[in-house]
């Protein structure tokens, strides 16, 4: 298998997209508040409601550049970095963990080091820490392989998600 720039950015969205839920939510009801406040408070306060309501939204504005622009251009830059994420990489399902060879190195990640795991339409994540992850695109796995692959995360480190 090789890991693309993609699947490292869709596994990105995929581990945060619950913070990223949230975090909307939440500045949706903040923003909600503030414009249904417009409407109640006296006049002499509207300019600072307004002014708190303008920064919500310049905040989530922001968020989405980081989140669409940013985060995106850093990905595929550091990906051209790492040259190793452009050699073939085989993965196995063993017993204690996943079982990792390249063409420079051997290495087993046992069950106990994955905290998590997420499963995607076309990747399975697993997370080493909140920042540390193993992306393993689905396309490279046959369907067995999946189902092995899924049914020992599921008994050694609990749900996906």
């Amino acid at each position: 298998m090789r890991v693309t720039a993609q699947d490292v950015l869709a596994a990105h969205r995929l581990t945060r997209s619950g913070h990223r839920r949230t975090r909307r939510t939440i500045n949706l009801v903040i923003a909600g508040i503030g414009i249904a406040l417009l409407f109640v408070v006296p006049s002499d306060m509207r300019p600072w409601i307004a002014l708190c309501v303008a920064l919500v939204v310049v905040g989530e504005l922001i968020q989405l550049g980081i989140d669409y622009l940013w985060i995106p251009a850093r990905i595929k830059r550091l990906h051209a970095q790492h040259r190793a994420l452009h050699e073939s990489i085989d993965v196995s399902v063993v017993e204690d963990g996943v079982h990792v060879v390249t063409p420079h190195a051997t290495s087993t990640l046992p069950w106990a080091h994955v905290r998590r795991w997420h499963d995607g339409p076309e990747h399975v994540v697993l997370m080493q820490t909140d920042a540390l992850m193993v992306v393993l695109p689905k396309r490279d796995f046959a369907d067995t392989d999946l189902a092995a692959l899924r049914a020992k995360l599921s008994q050694r480190v609990g749900p996906a998600g």
